[in-house]
């Protein structure tokens, strides 16, 4: 991640129990920016705009797409083959 040329915080992830963290960064404005339209644009799946969760489904969605653009995995590439074998 680029400097910003202020002083950072370090990042931490802090276990709380066996099943949950606490996780601090210092954020850019861009990214606060990001995270208030993301839940703009979830309010009807994520009524509270709970940051945990939008940033979790964030996670898995971009964790899907490089799975996809770097091993194929995924129905994407599946229907993609299929295509191109009916030319």
């Amino acid at each position: 991640m680029p400097q910003t040329g202020r002083d950072e915080l370090p990042s931490r992830v802090a276990p709380l129990s066996g099943e949950t963290f606490k996780v601090q960064f210092t954020a850019s404005r861009s990214l606060r920016d990001k995270l208030r339209q993301a839940q703009d644009l979830l309010r009807h799946r994520v009524p509270d705009g709970d940051v945990p969760t939008i940033i979790e489904r964030a996670l898995e969605l971009l964790i899907e797409e490089v799975k996809k653009e770097r091993f194929g995995v995924g129905a994407g590439r599946g229907r993609q083959r299929a295509w191109h074998r009916a030319d």
